[in-house]
């Protein structure tokens, strides 16, 4: 089947025309024979002519190749075995970059330009000789093709291929490609691709024939651009060999004369190295010796030792022989020393160890010699002088610090007693007071030492601020530390002290709040536990007080009869003495007064009954908590105000609720019981304001807003008694009403002599009320109750007195006699005026 497409394709179309090459012309040969160079033509680049002088060849046998050239006749170093194979063609072509299909009117890539060296003619005869042969059999093929044509007459037009062909995206995977191509029609008939394939094969000889003629239009240019790389080739192959010689000539001069010149220089150096070697190493034996001398030395010459060994270990540049060890090297430079650094370390450490401990057994002899009170500040200077300048030399002064700081604690730790717990209560503070005392000298001593030992360390220039903060901190903590001790022993004595009585409550709470500002103050800064623990103690004590003197209060006034009592001195100094803490503390002891039958507060006397007068006692204890501790301020003032509000409360309701005729056993409560009553919380009325100002003086600014509460304590007081008061009065109405019934029921048709039986009863129980109150109560109170009581008379009886119905003249004589014998009792008592003629009139209306 190929046979007849082959048949038919050649019938089809003409052969592409060639033209015939002379069987006179040979394959191309380089000969490289110096000896034989002839006369050749000029280079193109002496002449200027370039490529075009190179004559038109026709026909060109082009499959000619260096390969046939004689063996021999091209140097070996031009083979691309050693230097690549530098053809224009693999110059040009990447050989790993896939060829494009060639393109009819594609440029030929361009050639940078080289940077030919000037030569001249005479250069060329050795390759001109070689040539010669191959050069005239050149001019022989020349000149029989000189009267041929040098191009073909007819080349088919290029532009009978269709145009789809020469473009730059031409591929027939692409559908609109395939369809021009193949004229959309069916290519897998044969009908159809029988014509198809010759027209593809003439576009493809048509292209084929103009590649062939461009190539052999372009074939001088190629052959002139050969000559030259092989010109090119041969000068670099040329100085190639040249640089091989050089190296040559220069390995052989660096091993027959530099090498033995620098092996002499080396060996002179090392004899010189070996000999100061042996001086050195006798050098090194006296280090070494002396190294291992130093821990035989006292401390300060050890000390010297190891400052002029570690001077030497690293000294500055050129002062290595100045250090006195005789090297000219520094010791860490040698292998010997290498464990030196760590053998200084230790003896300084093993120094700073041993005069620590002298420090601290220095320190610790001072500290309780202080104790003791028999310190000196320049013997402990004296002391710890050398020492503490020793430790600043191995720089171990901190260190020695922190260990003395241990020692100070745990000496510090030793001072509280633990058998504290057990003892009774007046040893106990005895013991506990010398305890305080021992802390606070033990504290002394530790600041003192602070302040010594940074004078020694400022002689010593030496930077004492952070060792200075060093000690202060151990007064914190020796101070925190005994605290800790202590506030654990008092809370352990927590049951013993609440149950304390104020006077020794004081003395342990003041001695142990005294302790703690003392302790502050030297150690600069508060310190929580103990003052914790006191506080805390002080409270509980408070509230154990308070509920005492409650229970107590409530006691007194349950059993209370309401009898007046005669004013124990006690009680009317105990008075007295609230009255003053008005203006200042009053702590001593002041003498008795004598008793007397009323209570004086200032220029005002009351009568006072027994529970009163024991609450007078209790409300003055309050007033020395807040002298005695004036931490409790708040707590006691609040305290105060519950007791005082209790001691009303208990009075209202034995008195005006007739709590007493059940508690005290009283039959009924009667007008001297509710003036007795009156007359007591007149006493706390009096009293109160002076107890709020006691309590003022010792509150703050911020904390003076609480005493509004002591105004109100006022006010319940004075209501309470304005209820006494109006009970009074509602005791003569009810006896009123009981004459007033017995009123109600007189014959007034019988004779009578005399007053009728009501008037006189009411009459006497009047008078009797009048003499009670004013014997108990202020005038000022008994005027106002007796004006209550005789309105009241005055007005019931009126009424009364209207509503009669007098049956004769003599019933109405004896009324008015009733009215008279009224009048005639109560002229003279408080509160009577005019209205006492109120009921004649009434009656001599009628």
């Amino acid at each position: 089947m190929s046979a007849s497409i082959a048949s038919s394709v050649t019938g089809t179309r003409p052969p592409t025309p060639t033209t015939a090459v002379p069987d006179v012309v040979r394959p191309y040969r380089f000969q490289w024979d110096p000896s034989n160079r002839l006369p050749g033509p000029e280079s193109v680049t002496s002449d200027g002519r370039g490529v075009d002088a190179i004559p038109q060849l026709g026909n060109l046998n082009l499959n000619f190749s260096s390969t046939n050239l004689s063996l021999g006749s091209v140097p070996e170093e031009w083979s691309s075995a050693k230097h690549g194979f530098n053809a224009i063609s693999t110059v040009l072509n990447n050989p790993h970059k896939p060829q494009d299909p060639p393109k009819a009117h594609h440029p030929l890539p361009s050639v940078p330009p080289a940077e030919l060296p000037r030569v001249r003619r005479k250069d060329f005869d050795p390759y001109l000789s070689s040539i010669s042969d191959e050069w005239a059999r050149f001019e022989t093929a020349h000149r029989n093709t000189e009267a041929g044509p040098s191009t073909p007459q007819h080349l088919p037009p290029l532009d009978s291929v269709p145009s789809v062909f020469f473009s730059t995206d031409f591929s027939l995977t692409d559908a609109a490609t395939f369809a021009a191509v193949t004229d959309n029609e069916d290519p897998t008939s044969l009908a159809h691709s029988l014509p198809l394939i010759e027209k593809l094969s003439h576009y493809a000889d048509v292209v084929e024939t103009h590649l062939t003629h461009e190539i052999s239009e372009r074939s001088s240019s190629f052959f002139a651009a050969l000559h030259n790389l092989n010109h090119l080739h041969a000068e670099s192959t040329q100085c190639l060999t040249q640089i091989a010689n050089l190296r040559a000539m220069l390995e052989d001069v660096d091993d027959n004369v530099a090498k033995r010149g620098l092996q002499v220089v080396q060996r002179e150096t090392r004899i010189h190295e070996i000999r100061e070697v042996s001086v050195a190493v006798e050098k090194v034996s006296s280090v070494v010796e002396l190294s291992a001398r130093a821990r035989s030395l006292p401390w300060h010459e050890a000390l010297d030792v190891v400052d002029r060994l570690e001077k030497s270990w690293n000294p500055p540049v050129g002062e290595a022989e100045a250090e006195g060890n005789g090297l000219s090297v520094p010791l860490s430079a040698l292998d010997a020393f290498s464990v030196l650094p760590d053998h200084l370390r230790t003896l300084t450490l093993e120094i700073t160890s041993s005069l620590s401990t002298e420090l601290s057994s220095a320190l610790k002899t001072d500290l309780f010699s202080r104790i003791r009170g028999s310190a000196s500040e320049d013997a402990l200077k004296r002391t710890s002088e050398p020492l503490v300048a020793g430790l600043t030399r191995t720089k171990g002064i901190r260190e020695a610090i922190l260990s003395w700081r241990e020692v100070a604690l745990s000496e510090i730790s030793t001072l509280v007693p633990e058998n504290l717990k057990e003892l009774p209560q007046p040893e106990f503070l005895d013991a506990l007071r010398t305890t305080f005392d021992t802390i606070l000298k033990a504290l002394d001593a530790l600041h003192v030492q602070g302040i010594v030992v940074g004078q020694v360390l400022q002689a010593t220039q030496s930077n004492q601020e952070t060792l200075q903060d060093d000690f202060t901190d151990l007064v914190g903590s020796a101070t925190e530390l005994a605290h800790s001790s202590l506030a654990k022993i008092v809370s352990a004595r927590a049951d013993k002290h609440i149950a304390l009585p104020l006077p020794e409550f004081d003395a342990f709470f003041s001695a142990t709040w005294s302790f703690v500002i003392s302790c502050e103050v030297a150690c600069k800064r508060m310190v929580v536990s103990l003052r914790a623990a006191a506080v805390a103690q002080g409270k509980t004590w408070l509230q154990a007080f308070h509920q005492s003197r409650l229970t107590q209060s409530a006691k007194l006034v349950e059993d209370e009869l309401w009898n007046p009592k005669e004013t124990a001195g006690i009680v009317q100094t105990t008075v007295d003495r609230i009255v003053e803490s008005a203006v200042r503390d009053v702590k001593e002891d002041r003498p008795m007064k004598p008793a007397g039958k009323m209570l004086q507060i200032e220029e005002r006397n009351y009568f006072t009954v027994h529970a009163t007068s024991d609450v007078l006692l209790l409300l003055a204890d309050y007033l020395m908590v807040i002298v005695n501790l004036d931490m409790l301020i708040t707590d006691t003032m609040s305290r105060a105000i519950e007791f005082l509000k209790a001691f009303n409360s208990r009075t209202c309701q034995v008195v005006l609720g007739a709590g007493a005729m059940r508690s005290a056993g009283l039959k009924n409560i009667t007008a001297k019981h509710l003036a007795l009553a009156s007359q007591s919380l007149s006493i706390m009325i009096s009293l109160i304001p002076y107890v709020r100002e006691t309590f003022r003086r010792h509150l703050s600014a911020k904390q003076a807003v609480m005493l509004v509460e002591f105004d109100k304590l006022k006010r319940d007081y004075q209501e309470h008694q304005n209820e006494i008061h109006a009970k009074l009065v509602a005791i003569m109405g009810d006896r009123l009403s009981a004459h007033i019934k017995t009123l109600k029921v007189v014959d007034w048709n019988s004779p009578k002599a005399g007053v009728n039986d009501y008037m006189e009863l009411l009459m006497k129980e009047t008078v009797t009320l009048n003499k009670v109150l004013s014997r108990y109560l202020a005038p000022a109170i008994v005027q106002d109750v007796m004006t209550q009581v005789f309105a009241a008379i005055n007005h019931r009886l009126s009424g009364e007195y209207a509503k009669i119905e007098l049956p004769s003249l003599e019933a109405k004589e004896r009324l008015l006699a009733d009215a008279r014998y009224l009048r005639e009792r109560m002229t003279g008592m408080q509160g009577m005026g005019g209205a006492l003629q109120m009921l004649e009139t009434v009656v001599q209306e009628k």
